[in-house]
């Protein structure tokens, strides 16, 4: 039982944060910029956007991509593990 316990708390972590699900939900349709996240939630302010996205970025859950263009872009995306969890666990809820 050590290993699924371990799995159901590293789940519910990643689901206590208010919009940390909400950004894996809307980020399991594809890759996009912060900005287009934003308007795809709509009530989240960007601080705690940024708090989400550096919390799923150490998770694991989701790569920051850079894209060199003028004027510079970051795209975010899930990862494959980020994948698995959108898929598995968020889609069952």
């Amino acid at each position: 039982m050590r290993g699924a316990d371990c799995l159901v708390r590293a789940a519910t972590d990643v689901l206590r944060h208010r919009w940390d699900g909400v950004v894996l939900a809307v980020l399991g349709t594809g890759p996009h910029r912060r900005v287009d996240l934003r308007e795809a939630i709509g009530q989240v302010r960007d601080k705690p956007l940024a708090e989400a996205l550096a919390r799923l970025a150490a998770a694991n859950l989701i790569a920051r991509r850079r894209i060199h263009q003028t004027p510079p872009s970051t795209v975010y995306e899930l990862t494959q593990l980020g994948r698995t969890f959108h898929d598995g666990p968020l889609r069952a809820l």
